[in-house]
């Protein structure tokens, strides 16, 4: 698999705007464990250390370029 392939959800830092992996924070994440987090959900971000609320809406895919 190439580098352009991989794909994890992810969210931007509502602290300073960094897009980070949902793995990084929650750890591994699959669509079913997405869809169990409650909304709004923590996490921190792995830049600035800031932990926040994230609505489930707010995740996307983040994508190796």
């Amino acid at each position: 698999m190439s580098g352009t392939d991989f794909k994890r959800p992810g969210v931007e830092c509502l602290c300073c705007h960094e897009p980070f992996a949902l793995t990084l924070s929650l750890g591994a994440m699959n669509a079913q464990e997405l869809a169990k987090l409650p909304n709004p959900f923590l996490a921190t971000c792995p830049y600035c250390g800031k932990e926040n609320q994230y609505p489930r809406g707010s995740i996307g895919l983040l994508v190796a370029v």
